[in-house]
């Protein structure tokens, strides 16, 4: 039994993959990192009234800085806003200084939830409302 080493055979020349690897892990840490996980929604913005008249017999609500919602009358916000539902009230919400403009639009939401047609959102507003 003999064997024939005069022919040699060609080998195919390895290919490494570990720098295809590191491409496309960066390329992915690229992409997470780029991308914007948030969800944008559109808020249905209508001009009301102008002047005082159409503030007048809005219910007064503020947002305090822990999240809290207030009644500018001291009465409870639970009723306040049941009886803005069922008289078909207007509902303005207050927003105190240090108060992100994200929580008001949340609180617009919380409102729109429970039924209220009309909110109004005063940003920054200087008010009298304790």
């Amino acid at each position: 039994m003999a064997f024939d080493f005069s022919e040699e055979r060609r080998r195919r020349p390895k290919v490494s993959l570990t720098s295809l690897i590191d491409v496309i892990f960066i390329l992915i840490v690229f992409f997470m990192l780029v991308s914007s996980f948030s969800q944008y929604r559109v808020i249905d913005l209508v001009k009301g009234p102008g002047g005082a008249s159409g503030q007048a017999s809005a219910l007064r609500l503020v947002l305090r800085a822990d999240g809290q919602l207030v009644a500018s009358d001291g009465q409870a916000v639970d009723e306040a806003l049941a009886q803005a539902v069922a008289n078909r009230q207007a509902v303005s919400v207050f927003l105190e200084r240090s108060v992100p403009i994200q929580r008001g639009v949340d609180a617009l939401d919380r409102l729109k939830s429970l039924g209220v047609e009309a909110v109004s959102l005063v940003p920054e507003a200087r008010h009298d409302i304790q």
